[in-house]
């Protein structure tokens, strides 16, 4: 259910006992005085001025924070819980935040905005940290003071690419590793800047039944591991040491996005580009009239085979089954001399798959050049080619 913003002309002044917000937007600013703030449920806060915490507290729940000025707590309490802080703004601009606060999740993804954290206070991230610019433009981090440390400790996980840092100690915590094109201007303490990897390209998938999708991407030179993320909600999947990997367990007629990532020398890269595929619907008798088997558009994948490239080493023949019968797969050189044969016994009426290895009954990688390939199933045939370039 989205939430309804109220949008009041001045300042919000808060001096009651006891106030419960579903959602607030401030023009001006958002100001708690003596009072005791709750905010409930899935809350947005946003406002373009400044955030101010004199007395009282305010208990952020698992809302989200949105502050376009600055963040000043005096003596009042800021209680965390699972909240967002997002610092915003139009550029160009600069966000103060004044005495020392604990967070949960603190971000600012604005290009080219700075982020002044007063000399000698100390923030605490406890969750996520996500501070991120652009290549050319990136997201400045400062003490008020040149030469005078503020400090950031961070005991969650920290998301840091783009980002031109000084005089800033984050001793007590993680350390905090600054990607992509991130610059040290100097006097920081418990920061790393190092440019990961490029991210792997090549990105593919094809789903090779109602349950599993066979992923690829090219090798990148150096990585030691590769990981797998929800392309949607970036949340864990898998790690791999190879480029490649068959997700199995999955729900049928359903559309999975993906995103990959390499490891090189201990340095996560940044994500590939996003696919989406969707695995098989299971076969309903009926659907393929009297065929005993067809394959699926797109199958056999891939069309061509580049065995000396780990990502096509292997040719997926996909198709759906309305019986038990056994379907049987040949390979023949364009000679007509048999170099494998396949077997695979459908054992229930639901999309399948045999893949081709492309070697030959002895275990050897085929020659380059151009393989038919022949699929039985009962008394009917099927044929086509495919290419091997090594």
């Amino acid at each position: 259910m989205s939430p309804n913003f109220v949008k009041p002309s001045r300042p919000i002044l808060v001096s009651a006992l006891l106030m419960l917000f579903s959602a607030q937007e401030a023009d001006a600013g958002f100001t708690v005085s003596g009072a005791t703030v709750t905010l409930t449920g899935a809350t947005i806060l946003s406002t373009v001025g400044d955030v101010t915490l004199l007395t009282g507290s305010l208990d952020a729940g698992n809302a989200s924070v949105e502050v376009g000025g600055d963040w000043i707590r005096n003596n009042g309490t800021f209680i965390p819980g699972t909240s967002t802080v997002t610092f915003q703004g139009t550029l160009p601009s600069v966000s103060t935040i004044a005495g020392s606060s604990t967070f949960y999740s603190f971000q600012c993804v604005t290009a080219g905005k700075t982020l002044s954290f007063a000399a000698g206070s100390t923030q605490t991230v406890v969750g996520p940290l996500i501070l991120t610019g652009t290549v050319g433009n990136p997201l400045r981090i400062r003490s008020s003071i040149s030469g005078s440390y503020a400090f950031l400790t961070n005991s969650g996980t920290n998301t840091v690419n783009n980002v031109d840092v000084q005089d800033n100690n984050a001793t007590g915590g993680v350390t905090i590793m600054a990607r992509a094109v991130s610059i040290d201007s100097g006097h920081t303490v418990n920061w790393f800047f190092a440019a990961p990897a490029n991210p792997p390209s090549g990105l593919a998938g094809i789903a090779l039944g109602i349950s599993s999708i066979s992923w690829t991407w090219n090798a990148v030179a150096g990585a030691s591991s590769y990981t797998m993320y929800n392309g949607v909600s970036a949340l864990f999947i898998r790690s791999v040491g190879t480029n490649s990997l068959i997700e199995t367990g999955l729900l049928e007629n359903r559309s999975y996005s993906r995103v990959v990532t390499a490891v090189v020398s201990g340095l996560e890269s940044n994500p590939s580009n996003s696919v989406t595929v969707n695995t098989l619907l299971n076969a309903v008798p009926g659907e393929l009239s009297n065929n005993l088997v067809r394959l699926i558009p797109g199958s056999p994948y891939p069309r061509m085979l580049t065995p000396n490239r780990s990502e096509n080493r292997r040719l997926f023949f996909l198709f759906n089954t309305l019986n038990s019968d056994p379907i049987s797969l040949s390979i023949y050189d364009v000679q007509g001399r048999k170099v494998r044969d396949l077997d695979r016994s459908a054992s229930a009426p639901i999309a399948g798959a045999v893949v081709w290895d492309v070697k030959d009954d002895s275990g050897h990688i085929v020659p380059s050049g151009i393989y038919l390939y022949k699929i039985k199933a009962g008394n009917q045939i099927i044929t086509g080619s495919v290419v091997v370039a090594r």
